[in-house]
Parts: structure tokens; C-alpha cells; sequence
């Protein structure tokens, strides 16, 4: 078995936006690049289920399968 290859990022430097509190991708022209999504949410079948009120006063469900797996 072989490490995974090093791979440099994309982008050349980072910061945070200070109105919306999220990070900017720059290249190294210094222009802000468009960052794809990641896709890595999958969803259940049937939906998970927490409790209404947030202190576990009912029982979490979650009987259905995964839609990755």
C-alpha cells in the first residue's frame, strides 16, 4: 500500500470575509475564485429524527438505511 500523493491546493491564500464571517479563496493573481461545493451530504431513508425540544427528552430514530452505503 502507497501514502497518498501531496497535492498542492488550488487556491494561494485564504482570509475571512468580515461581513459574512466566511473564508475567500484567492488565486495567485489576488483574484477571489469561486470555490465548487463539496458534496459529501448523503440523506437517510426514512428522514432522521431528533427531539422537538433539543434535550433529548425523546428518543433520536434513525431505522432507515443510508443512500450511500
Amino acid at each position: 500500500m502507497a501514502p497518498y500523493p501531496t497535492m498542492a491546493p488550488a487556491y494561494a491564500h485564504t482570509d475571512l470575509d468580515p461581513v459574512t464571517q466566511t473564508a475567500r479563496f484567492f488565486d495567485d493573481r489576488g483574484q477571489v475564485m469561486e470555490m465548487p461545493g463539496h458534496g459529501t451530504s448523503t440523506g437517510t431513508s426514512p428522514s432522521t429524527g431528533t427531539s422537538p425540544d433539543g434535550n433529548g427528552s425523546t428518543q433520536d430514530s434513525d431505522s432507515g438505511s443510508d443512500s450511500d452505503q
